[in-house]
């Protein structure tokens, strides 16, 4: 195929997003972490590698506001593509910007992806004169089939190390302020949790095998970079594979401290070691609720509370640290229900703990981009009436609750004031639409 010049953008309009969270959609980060976004991280990589010229405006981490953005952007020559990548918090901004973008390079293809797209493809493609092409697939997919014409069959095993090179790489930190990266060891799930984002967008699972994984790891720790993330949503799906990684990531002599998501119920002791042993030093564990009825209807599997509890003590008793993850504000849930939830996570004893609200997240493909504020992540507009105006503030507060059990009131207020400052900057640029100039 003819070789092509392309930008992929992802754009800042004063707050942080971490756009490849939340299965794709993205989400307003309130805690300070500027996260990489592998969509665009394996997309832009695989153009490279296949010969093309690439260049990456990671706007949200070197906190670039459209104005600075398209004047760095007007010195650009011979411009094939340029790729926006789209957030819901954001999308009306995402669409103005995509659209600025077309005015000012008018014979320059404009594209946006993001599981948004998936959504508004049909609103968009009538509507709007300025986006030249609407993607409904994940964006590394969409990359591998412009740069190999490949369109079926399409595995992350196929794609090359992500290059971090292409990347404002030491602008990413975790929480703490560690410089971070993000990889896959695979992608989808093999559950079918009706709430979650992932599946829909990214279908059953699709592995990664452990010597690409291994060639992964070894391409950030080259950079300096000693802390990684694994966003599979089931990283320990497969226990024997998980096993093989570790022991391969020790035999290679990496010292690196990494973390998952995966479900606890799923770990044996002989893995938990081999986890620690191989560096694993943060576990994130969706638990949900401890209402039975809730998790059936959603069809989660639960948990056995002498099962988890025997677990998380043994992860902490190794030095794997875990965050347990809880939803509430479903629409049948009650205000016992989520009582019951917390006297659980009490009981559970996680080390960190989050409380996010119920997310409808959409199943319409004629969305219009208005209809996005339906997964903007501060409330759930489908609950309970009583719940509407305080789900999000009964979330924090039960966040906080935790937090100064243990550790302490004086830091869990830092947090929580800091939280609210970041919320009360998402709250006014996502009510405040202005046209992108």
């Amino acid at each position: 195929m003819s070789k092509m010049k392309v930008l992929l953008v992802r754009p800042y309009y004063g707050v942080n997003v971490s756009s490849d969270m939340s299965g794709d959609f993205g989400h307003f980060e309130y805690i300070g972490a500027i996260s990489p976004d592998l969509g665009i991280v394996f997309g832009a990589t695989i153009l490279e590698k296949c010969g093309n010229k690439v260049k990456v405006y990671d706007c949200n981490a070197i906190r670039m506001k459209p104005n600075s953005f398209f004047s760095e952007i007007s010195k650009e020559k011979e411009l094939d593509i340029i790729i926006v990548k789209v957030s819901a918090p954001t999308i009306l901004l995402d669409i103005s910007f995509a659209e600025h973008l077309k005015e000012k390079f008018k014979k320059v293809k404009i594209i946006i992806a993001g599981h948004p797209t998936l959504y508004l493809k049909n609103n968009l493609q009538i509507n709007s004169k300025y986006i030249d092409e609407v993607i409904s697939i994940p964006l590394e997919e969409y990359c591998y089939f412009l740069a190999t014409g490949k369109d079926n069959n399409i595995s992350i095993n196929d794609f090359p190390s992500p290059n971090y090179t292409l990347f404002p790489y030491q602008y990413y930190k975790e929480r703490t302020g560690k410089n971070i990266a993000f990889l896959w060891g695979s992608r989808g799930c093999i559950m079918n949790c009706a709430y979650c984002p992932y599946k829909q967008f990214y279908g059953t699972i699709d592995k990664r095998s452990n010597e690409k994984i291994l060639e992964d790891i070894k391409s950030i720790y080259r950079l300096g970079i000693t802390t990684l993330q694994f966003r599979d949503p089931f990283f320990t799906y497969d226990i024997k594979k998980t096993i093989d990684l570790c022991k391969k990531i020790i035999d290679s002599n990496i010292k690196i401290e990494w973390y998952c998501d995966t479900r606890i119920d799923s770990l044996t002791d002989e893995v938990i070691e081999w986890l620690y042993r191989s560096g694993c030093r943060m576990l994130f564990v969706g638990i949900e609720s401890a209402s039975e009825n809730i998790l059936s209807k959603y069809s989660r599997k639960k948990f056995e509370v002498l099962d988890l509890k025997n677990k998380i003590l043994k992860l902490r008793n190794m030095g794997i640290r875990v965050m347990g993850l809880y939803m509430i504000g479903f629409p049948d849930e009650s205000l016992d229900d989520i009582k019951n939830t917390y006297d659980f996570a009490e009981e559970i004893n996680t080390d960190y703990i989050h409380f996010n609200p119920y997310i409808p997240y959409p199943y319409n493909t004629n969305m219009n981009p208005e209809e996005f504020d339906k997964v903007v992540n501060r409330k759930s507009n489908v609950c309970k009436k009583i719940f509407n105006s305080e789900i999000d503030f009964l979330s924090q507060q039960l966040d906080f609750a935790y937090s100064m059990k243990r550790i302490g009131l004086k830091e869990s207020l830092k947090i929580y004031e800091f939280q609210n400052f970041m919320k009360k900057r998402s709250m006014r640029i996502s009510n405040n639409m202005q046209e992108i100039s």
